[in-house]
């Protein structure tokens, strides 16, 4: 069978990350602390973030820009959910994250979402594509 996969954010790609920019997320994760999974996958609306805004809610340096993003929603705090890991992160019609974990949150930001940041593995991410 003959795909067509979602393109990937490249370095070029520098818009898609830019803080703001609106974001999908996507998974299969808990949808309650009862541990409920879901039977549909499932979607959230988001924003990414300033790096520096996830730096100061990670201050032990967990959160490297060169590899990472962040998103929530500004406003309802939304995030991906604990079993969405490997999910994608889309803006711009193009895969620009991978779901990976969640950061600390303060009383201004409401808990951000951190995704691996496609575009610094873009390279080996197209040549596992090519390979398929």
């Amino acid at each position: 069978m003959k795909y067509t996969p979602l393109p990937i954010a490249t370095a070029a790609d520098t818009g898609v990350y830019r803080p703001g920019t609106a974001a999908r997320v996507y998974g299969w994760g808990l949808l309650d602390y009862d541990n409920t999974q879901a039977n549909l996958l499932r979607s959230a609306d988001l924003r990414v973030l300033p790096d520096r805004t996830c730096q100061r809610l990670n201050p032990g340096g967990d959160y490297d820009p060169k590899m990472h993003a962040c998103a929530n929603d500004p406003v309802t705090g939304a995030h991906h959910a604990e079993g969405d890991s490997g999910g994608p992160l889309v803006a711009g019609g193009r895969l620009i994250g991978i779901v990976s974990w969640l950061a600390n949150s303060n009383d201004t930001t409401p808990t951000p979402g951190v995704y691996t940041r496609v575009s610094a593995f873009s390279r080996d991410i197209a040549r596992q594509i090519r390979d398929v």
